[in-house]
């Protein structure tokens, strides 16, 4: 993986295997061997030639000495005969006997008698003369390597001529002749012993060569021989660690086999990570100390376009864009240079010039002494998922349709500005306008759905630009929902004006006089349009104002009371009205209803929340399914109706609460239903589109679910059209999710009455429409209305879809349905949506009970 030195190609000094290493250390020991002995021979020879013979010549010595002191002076020529006869003896060169003068009495050749015997003989004057400095009575000295001169003190007869004092007898012997019979004595001593020890030596040898050379040879070439990374590369060694050897050979071979088959296995694993990290999606590079890029993975070469060979040896430095703050570089090396892993995201370039978004893990490797030696960086190409991911964001806080903040967006920054006013009233208030366009149903009815969705980006456009042209850029404009927009203008008092008690309303009064001044009468639709759809439309805008002070306590009350102001322009048909002290009348109560509700649905059994439930026929007689509808009992106000506190959940969080409620409570009971009395058909939930988008809703519907142990392909979840216009792409894409993973069905509730076109029931995975009641209540006393209902089955039929008539009151209706034998019945006809106990009394009495 990593670039490495390459191997010397110089070719290697040959070199002499073992087995003829050890023959020639053999051969040479051998000789130095035998160099020694022969050496310990002469040596011993002579040293054993030398003293025999200071022996002999000590004899010698006090042989003469004895004659000469008895026979000299009278009878010398008997001397000289002795003397002689000693010369005749192997080895003497010279035998004299000197006065005390040193002049030669008596010598074996009778020439030297009367001359000196440093002239006779100068070789050994020098020792003559050192002998008679000594006291000694004799002495024996080396003269050169086989020589030895004998020197011994006699004394001169009184009656010699002339009286001298002491002589000196003289013997000079050569040791050679003692020295090789000793020489060859030793030898034919030794011969046997060296003969023996060369056997010895040589069976050694043998023993070493195939005890010990052999097997390590053989663990040679199988080492050199085996790959150790082949899988059954250790079987070998095991064979060889079995042959008859030596215990640490065999031990040595098993150790190689554990190490081989822990190199295969460790081979086998590192073939693996390899593999991982060549086909790893994420891109991973590794470069030396100094950044310089030593290997990548084809996932790098994939998301830069550099290849590996490319880019070995450079810096990273060329992936620099330039775009990256000094910030993110300074905060990563900073925390390389503390040994530790830095993760961040760095703005990188491809080959190519574009640039990306690194979601970048980089680590340093040390060494056992702490140096940093490499550093490994796993990148991913994060720049979808950062786009995905700020759209998501932009999701969660804008309108996607016109990009507008959404309520919760918008909730947010109204709070933020009354947390000023509380901060300084004197100072701060605000305006807060909710507004709607008059007519925008009928626009949306005529020209389709898409050309409602132009309209309402138009009015978002034009309130935009009025807010930007008028008002500071604090001010916010958002989307509440369908055709509801909402405005928040922050007020503040100049510093120069003197505070009043009405100088927020009246600043809050000009302002909104601005705004309906800024605001066209027509809107232009934009690009692209169909063309059935007018260029331009005319708009009348409808405004509902509250003045934002620190008397309101929460961002959501200030918003129901814009919103309660524009629903009395819309009651009453007025431009715009102001938030007034009945509308805070109408305010209580929803406040009081909304209260009660929450407490009901934080509380386990929650109180004055009950279920009732209203069957669905076929064609009037067969029970097919039943409808959950939630009712709630205040406990001041008392029963609250649907059509009253279902839209202030709308307003709030609650609806997603309450929605959750509804469907854990009525999969429990169908459940049980079943359970107990057979119950074979399928129940219908309302869904609110705030709890559809809800990004909670999906493990909500798997917990109701699991804990009730009701199928999901039994569940009808009915959404009404106006979803499709809120947010018709998350919406989608849920009820997709939904119906893949849970096998729910989903119903659009109130057809015929909302903004959707036809075109919708190709993306939606819809199973049913429910005619609105609007159509079917009329059906006895206006029968034109059957060509609706009759246009809508055949839409349905067309689809293969479910079709339910809601709102079957009287046996007119019936009658009036009866030709269509597929259509489902629901309404007070069969029976007034009644509790769980009475809807099975009345419709579930016994197991197989199904018709009434």
């Amino acid at each position: 993986m990593l670039e490495q030195t390459p191997p010397s190609t110089t070719t290697p000094r040959q070199r002499l295997s073992a087995q003829w290493e050890a023959a020639l250390v053999q051969f040479v020991v051998l000789v130095v061997s035998v160099a020694l002995w022969v050496g310990w021979v002469f040596w011993f020879a002579a040293a054993k030639a030398r003293e025999e013979g200071e022996a002999y010549l000590l004899d010698e010595l006090a042989q003469i000495v004895r004659l000469a002191e008895t026979l000299w002076p009278g009878q010398h020529d008997l001397l000289r005969q002795e003397l002689q006869r000693h010369l005749t003896h192997v080895g003497y060169r010279t035998a004299a006997i000197l006065d005390g003068a040193g002049t030669i009495l008596v010598a074996h050749d009778p020439r030297w008698a009367g001359h000196a015997f440093t002239r006779q003989t100068p070789q050994l004057a020098a020792l003559w003369q050192r002998f008679r400095t000594q006291t000694a009575p004799f002495w024996i000295v080396r003269n050169g390597d086989h020589q030895l001169a004998a020197f011994a003190r006699w004394a001169l007869p009184p009656t010699s001529k002339p009286a001298t004092g002491e002589g000196t007898v003289v013997l000079w012997y050569d040791l050679t002749p003692r020295t090789v019979a000793a020489r060859n004595t030793a030898l034919a001593e030794g011969m046997p012993l060296l003969f023996a020890f060369l056997l010895l030596f040589a069976a050694t040898g043998v023993w070493a060569q195939r005890r010990i050379l052999i097997p390590l040879k053989q663990l040679t070439h199988a080492l050199a021989e085996t790959d150790p990374s082949a899988p059954q590369a250790h079987e070998r060694f095991a064979q060889i660690a079995a042959l008859p050897q030596p215990r640490e050979y065999s031990e040595l071979a098993v150790h190689i086999a554990r190490a081989y088959a822990q190199i295969a296995a460790q081979h086998s694993e590192l073939r693996l990570l390899a593999r991982a990290l060549e086909t790893s999606p994420a891109a991973i590079v590794i470069t030396d100390a100094q950044a310089n890029l030593l290997w990548c993975n084809p996932a790098f070469t994939h998301t830069t376009g550099y290849s590996l060979d490319e880019v070995r040896g450079k810096n990273v430095r060329f992936l620099k864009s330039g775009r990256t703050a000094d910030g993110v570089f300074r905060s990563l090396w900073e925390t390389l240079a503390r040994g530790e892993t830095w993760q961040g995201e760095l703005i990188n370039r491809r080959k190519n010039g574009e640039t990306y978004i690194a979601a970048a893990v980089i680590t340093p490797v040390r060494d056992d002494t702490g140096t940093t030696t490499h550093y490994i960086a796993i990148e991913f190409d994060a720049t979808r998922e950062k786009a995905l991911a700020e759209r998501i964001a932009f999701a969660e806080s804008h309108d996607l349709l016109t990009e507008l903040l959404n309520r919760s967006a918008f909730t947010e920054s109204v709070a933020h500005q009354l947390k000023r006013c509380h901060q300084s009233p004197e100072r701060e208030a605000g305006l807060l306008v909710a507004i709607d366009l008059k007519g925008f149903r009928r626009f949306n009815d005529r020209y389709g759905s898409a050309a409602g969705d132009a309209l309402l980006k138009a009015a978002a456009r034009a309130l935009t630009r009025c807010t930007h042209q008028l008002f500071d850029q604090e001010s916010v404009v958002a989307r509440l929902g369908a055709d509801e927009f909402a405005l928040l203008i922050p007020l503040m008092r100049p510093r120069a004006t003197a505070p009043t008690s009405d100088w927020a309303e009246t600043a809050a009064t000009a302002r909104l006089a601005q705004l309906r001044a800024c605001l066209p009468n027509e809107l232009v639709l934009p690009e692209p349009r169909a063309p059935n759809w007018p260029n331009q439309t005319p708009v009348v805008w409808r405004l509902g104002a509250v003045c934002l002070t620190a008397a309101f306590t929460s961002a959501s009350d200030a918003i129901a009371a814009a919103s309660l102001a524009l629903a009395r322009a819309k009651r009453d048909d007025l431009p715009f009205a102001w938030y007034d002290a009945q509308d805070a009348q109408q305010f209580m109560r929803q406040m009081a209803i909304l209260e009660a509700l929450q407490r009901a649905l934080t509380t386990p059994d929650a109180p004055g929340l009950a279920l009732v439930w209203q069957p669905q026929l076929k064609n009037g007689v067969t029970l097919a399914g039943a409808e959950a509808l939630v009712r709630f009992h205040h406990p001041e106000l008392g029963p609250i109706s649907p059509a009253e506190f279902i839209p202030l959940a709308e307003q709030s969080d609650l609806i997603v609460t309450l929605g959750n409620w509804v469907l854990r409570e009525a999969t429990r009971q169908a459940a049980a239903w079943q359970r107990e009395r057979g119950f074979a058909g399928t129940i219908s939930v309302n869904l609110s589109p705030r709890q559809l988008v809800s990004g909670d809703f999906p493990p909500q519907l798997a917990a109701a679910l699991a804990e009730s142990g009701w199928p999901g392909s039994r569940l009808t979840l009915e959404i009404t059209e106006n979803i499709l216009i809120s947010a018709p792409e998350q919406a989608i894409a849920q009820m997709r999710t939904l119906t893949r993973e849970y096998a729910v069905q989903w119903a659009i509730d109130d057809f015929g009455t909302g903004y959707s076109s036809l075109a919708y029931l190709n993306d939606l995975p819809v199973h049913e429409l429910k005619i609105d009641q609007r159509f079917i209540r009329r059906l006895g006393e206006h029968p034109e209305g059957l060509r609706l209902v009759r246009a809508i089955i055949s839409i349905a039929e067309t689809f293969e879809l479910r079709v339910v008539a809601e709102g079957v009151e009287d046996d007119a209706c019936a009658a009036a349905l009866a030709p269509f034998p597929s259509l489902l019945h629901q309404g007070w006809r069969y029976g007034r949506p009644a509790p769980a106990a009475e809807f099975a009394t009345t419709w579930l009495a016994g197991r197989d009970a199904t018709k009434r």
